[in-house]
């Protein structure tokens, strides 16, 4: 024994004793309709005094491997960036920490994951532990089962990320699938053992396996995520994860990658038996000791059963590595079967990929023709009503040169005489003053060929009587040249 080991304080267990105790499963028909605890808020007792209302990048990595803000973000709109460069489009999930929202880039036309934290940061190391959330999942966002992160970003005291899209969780596939059969989660076995070898080769142990954490895409494939709880090996301050997926060792504080082997055979339990996991209790105790459900022996074939046991062995020390796991014979012949099959799924994700962005970039065509032949419309509207004006102002003042500000407010005779129709004079040539009429007669004296028309207008006023009724204004229209009679008092 190290003096490490004498420094520990061991926590005491309860007796175990073999009663009459059942585990309960799931029941696949009600877990739709089962009400949800309501969500806990907490008031925020953080307040940073350079709080910054744009968005900045956060990375750890080099600077010419970080990643930038997207090019349609301004910083100057009242707008978050969230909602300046994604269309969200429905919310996935939420957990503790964070809720995660279905979206499409206003930029590329892709569809992303994005995770936006629940609560504020409260205090400078409560924002350093979310960003080292960051930091780990940078170092594993290359792997193939592992969940990529594009881009993180801070803003408003919140912390945003940015990830790849998967079908859903591992929960809610189960939840939804009536059966999984066990060829399938053998291929689930293997798509986990691979995740976990990319963090127990740089000594690292996730602490938070479970079915709520393991994504599936749409090609059938499981993806490790929320790198939130990984830290070194043998690390003395670590966090544990949920209760009902945590090996005996962590509550003794030794913190090691047989951990995550527990984890992952109670997760693959949980999975092919569709076992109520408790989160205390004598039949917590009861899983940690090594004692399977009995039912389970008739759910699993032999050699589910005998994995599944190896993995949760109360000894940390007797359970197999990820190595050991890689090399079990049903393993390794399906890992050496799925390498010939690598190439076509890079191939469906490619195909996927371009099909959207096909997709979007005809989208924005289509919106970008809509928007064009709207102008042009306007613009031809536009140049009809301003050509229509302009003949209507040319109209108006070839009317205004034919009849003077005089003319238009003379007073003039009411004929008496029935032989004389009022409206061939009026339509004929517009009423004009004294001094008009004496101007024309000198203008049609000088040109002979138009005192025809004259004559016969003088002969018309020469036919009406001498005392005549003033009426008090006479109006014209200066479109058609008729005569509007306005506020008449007339005693005829």
């Amino acid at each position: 024994m190290t003096s490490g080991d004498v420094n520990r304080s061991f926590l005491p267990l309860p007796d175990i004793s073999d009663g009459n105790l059942s585990h309960s499963f799931k029941n696949r028909k009600n877990q739709n309709t089962a009400k949800k605890p309501p969500t806990l808020y907490t008031k925020r007792q953080y307040n940073r005094s350079n709080i910054s209302t744009t968005a900045s990048v956060v990375t750890f990595k080099g600077p010419s491997g970080s990643p930038k803000l997207s090019s349609i973000y301004k910083p100057e709109k009242n707008e978050s960036y969230f909602e300046q460069c994604f269309e969200k489009i429905e919310k996935m999930g939420e957990g503790s920490f964070g809720q995660v929202f279905k979206v499409r880039s206003r930029d590329d036309g892709l569809l992303y994951a994005v995770k936006m934290s629940k609560q504020f940061f409260r205090s400078e190391s409560y924002r350093e532990e979310r960003l080292v959330e960051v930091k780990r999942h940078e170092e594993f966002s290359h792997q193939e089962h592992c969940v990529t992160l594009y881009r993180a970003w801070e803003e408003r005291d919140r912390l945003y990320l940015q990830m790849e899209l998967c079908q859903s969780s591992l929960e809610t596939y189960v939840r939804e699938q009536k059966i999984i059969p066990e060829t399938q989660m053998w291929s689930f076995l293997l798509d986990l053992l691979l995740a976990l070898k990319g963090l127990h080769d740089k000594n690292l142990i996730h602490l938070d396996i479970k079915l709520d954490n393991i994504l599936i895409t749409e090609d059938g494939v499981c993806k490790l995520g929320d790198f939130g709880l990984v830290c070194q090996e043998n690390k003395e301050s670590a966090m544990e994860g949920d209760s009902r997926y945590i090996a005996p060792e962590l509550l003794q504080g030794n913190f090691s990658k047989a951990a995550d082997i527990f984890s992952l055979g109670i997760t693959m339990l949980e999975l092919g038996c569709n076992l109520e996991l408790p989160s205390n209790g004598i039949l917590w105790q009861q899983l940690r000791r090594g004692i399977l459900p009995e039912e389970s022996k008739s759910i699993l074939s032999g050699e589910l059963y005998e994995i599944i046991q190896w993995m949760m062995n109360p000894d940390y020390q007797q359970r197999p590595s990820v190595e050991a796991l890689l090399r079990y014979p049903r393993i390794f012949r399906l890992l050496q079967k799925r390498k010939r099959w690598w190439s076509i799924t890079k191939i469906r994700k490619l195909k996927r990929n371009t099909v959207h962005r096909f997709v979007h970039r005809w989208h924005i065509l289509k919106k970008s023709i809509r928007i064009l032949l709207s102008r042009m419309g306007f613009a031809v509207l536009s140049c009809i009503r301003r050509r229509r004006g302009s003949e209507f102002e040319e109209h108006c003042s070839m009317s205004a040169l034919e009849l003077s500000d005089d003319d238009q407010l003379t007073s003039t005779p009411v004929l008496g005489d029935s032989s004389i129709n009022m409206s061939d004079v009026v339509n004929s040539t517009p009423i004009l003053s004294h001094e008009r009429r004496r101007n024309v007669r000198l203008i049609s004296a000088s040109s002979p060929q138009n005192n025809s028309s004259f004559e016969e207008f003088e002969d018309h006023l020469s036919r009406s009587p001498l005392n005549y009724t003033p009426r008090s204004k006479h109006d014209f229209s200066s479109l058609t040249g008729k005569k509007l009679f306005t506020n008449s008092d007339d005693s005829d």
